[in-house]
């Protein structure tokens, strides 16, 4: 048989992938996230550095640990203009000037003007927090079970259970699970309001997620659907459905590196709109309808014993919001809008693997 890309014949390969299941491993790496956004309601700063451990069960599974701190800050709140739609749009604060009449914990208080320009709160809220999880993998199933980071104004258990079956090249997954929402600081690890003291978000999401894909020659392609609860403290409930579907083909491959590109296309439906920062809402991108076709260009590669995979996508898009900053107590909204637009979006990871001897 002739080698491959790397240099090794297809039995070479299969066997030291059979003698690398049976070495222990721990692999640790950094994971940083940036979003701009209004300082202390929707900026976004996120450093996390995940350890993970697994051992060789036999020679098809692996048990697993996995430690994850994580690091999160969206800036100090800026309370110097009383008009500013950032601080409009916060916690409690648009309620707390006109408290008559409205529930916990939104209760009238006849110092309100007082509490609005001294809040007894902290206007900063840097958290940190830490992540535990175990489970179990063979090639077909994956069961995890863990908590979001403890530390967090709002913490709470997440796992779940992944199935694959493969028949020749094609391959078909379901996944069950409840994860955390990371998109802002509200929906991963909740808030607390400065004014009244009262914590929401720390957002969920329990859901079911189905995927097929086939390789045809060099070309991956792919179709994934998804359904799902989002709740979370004092937040209002949301149902989600996602499709995503497209393809992937490397450009460029060696042995310790690969370049690919592809299309993929994404189509999105919520039935609330809980992007927004004040008291109810959840913080998260939640359109009424979301459409967009992207070009992903990825980059993977691994040098002795780091690895990395950064991924860089320009497409287009295009949404429909209701425009609903307020949830509780007023379910006052705004005209809805539609939004075309050009959009690009990095993600990138590190990571480096000890291996014992």
């Amino acid at each position: 048989m002739s080698p491959g890309r790397d240099g090794r014949t297809p039995a070479q390969a299969a066997f030291a992938d059979l003698e690398q299941r049976r070495d222990p491993e721990i692999e640790t790496g950094w994971l940083p996230a940036y979003k701009s956004g209004d300082e202390g309601v929707s900026a976004y700063r996120a450093q996390q550095v995940p350890i993970y451990l697994q051992v060789p069960v036999r020679y098809d599974g692996h048990a697993f640990l996995q430690l994850d701190t994580v690091h999160l800050d969206a800036g100090s709140l800026d309370t110097s203009d009383p008009n500013a739609y950032s601080l409009k749009t916060f916690g409690t604060y648009a309620a707390l000037n006109a408290p008559i009449g409205l529930p916990a914990p939104f209760a009238p208080n006849p110092s309100a003007a007082e509490l609005i320009a001294h809040p007894r709160g902290d206007l900063h809220q840097p958290m940190t927090g830490v992540a535990l999880g175990a489970g179990y993998r063979t090639d077909a199933w994956r069961v995890d079970l863990g908590t979001s980071p403890l530390g967090f104004p709002v913490h709470y258990l997440v796992g779940g259970v992944r199935y694959r079956f493969d028949a020749g090249p094609a391959s078909f997954t379901v996944n069950a699970s409840r994860r955390p929402e990371t998109s802002s600081v509200l929906s991963y690890a909740g808030m607390r309001d400065p004014w009244t003291g009262a914590v929401w978000g720390g957002v969920r999401r329990d859901g079911v997620n189905l995927r097929a894909a086939v390789d045809v020659g060099r070309v991956n392609l792919f179709a994934e659907l998804g359904a799902g609860v989002l709740s979370g403290r004092n937040v209002e409930r949301n149902t989600e459905v996602t499709l995503r579907s497209g393809f992937t083909v490397p450009v460029y491959e060696r042995a310790t590196t690969r370049v690919s590109t592809g299309l993929v296309g994404n189509a999105w439906h919520y039935a609330q709109n809980l992007r927004y920062y004040t008291y109810g809402q959840g913080g998260y991108y939640s359109p009424q309808r979301y459409l967009s076709l992207g070009v992903p260009i990825e980059w993977a590669g691994r040098r002795d014993a780091l690895s990395w995979d950064l991924t860089v996508t320009a497409g287009i898009s295009n949404s429909y919001e209701k425009v609903r900053c307020f949830t509780r107590p007023s379910r006052a909204s705004a005209p809805r809008r539609r939004r075309p637009g050009w959009s690009t979006r990095a993600v990138r990871r590190a990571a480096y693997r000890f291996r014992t001897a």
